[in-house]
């Protein structure tokens, strides 16, 4: 009896100490949960001119929780256009997802995936990911990475942990998924590639 009473007793605390745990977290969730300004974009990276905005409808800022999206088009000499996409949160940790989720629907086919080394400064190296669809209009090559305060990485379950260890610490955080991407007509992607990896160095470069 003394056994099932101490069992018992445990059972309730650790109860009691996941709820607490739960409504800080829901609490300091609504605390820093603050609209944030929309991403600024470069008029120049690299070779590559900023040529537009292109607008994100109120229903999917709605869905992502967060006003601090942007997406823009740039465009080199030659006439190729590549997007950029940024999207910026001080208090939804789960406006930040994984791209590849977005791309998997539909008729859309994930062909590789991986990472690649950059090299945004001098003796700095860092990794970004990177993927290849296939859809119905034909290929496009994506490279992305995340931002949490000084943190950047291409790791998003580390990002994850930063935005809770600072709510737990009553400490804001600002992060962002920053995604680049380009179209392209045929299946050969190394030039593609190389190519969004300057545009990823360049946005590290902006960022610090």
């Amino acid at each position: 009896m003394a056994a099932r009473k101490n069992s018992l007793n445990v059972s309730i605390i650790i109860l009691f100490i996941c709820l607490v745990v739960v409504l800080r977290i829901g609490a300091l969730q609504a605390s820093f949960n603050v609209d944030i300004k929309k991403p600024q974009f470069a008029e120049q990276l690299g070779q590559w001119n900023f040529k537009r905005e292109i607008p994100i409808s109120e229903g999917a800022l709605e869905i992502l929780g967060t006003k601090g999206a942007g997406l823009a088009e740039y465009e080199d000499k030659q006439g190729e256009k590549l997007h950029i996409y940024i999207l910026k949160t001080s208090g939804r940790r789960s406006s930040i997802h994984q791209p590849e989720y977005c791309y998997s629907g539909g008729n859309n086919e994930i062909l590789s995936k991986g990472t690649m080394t950059i090299s945004p400064a001098e003796k700095r190296k860092m990794n970004v990911n990177y993927f290849i669809v296939q859809s119905d209009t034909g290929f496009q090559v994506v490279v992305y990475f995340y931002t949490a305060n000084e943190l950047i990485s291409n790791n998003y379950y580390l990002q994850q942990l930063f935005f809770l260890k600072k709510r737990l610490q009553s400490k804001p955080v600002e992060g962002s998924l920053i995604r680049v991407s380009k179209f392209s007509q045929d299946n050969e992607f190394s030039d593609d590639l190389n190519k969004l990896q300057l545009i990823a160095e360049e946005l590290v470069r902006k960022i610090n």
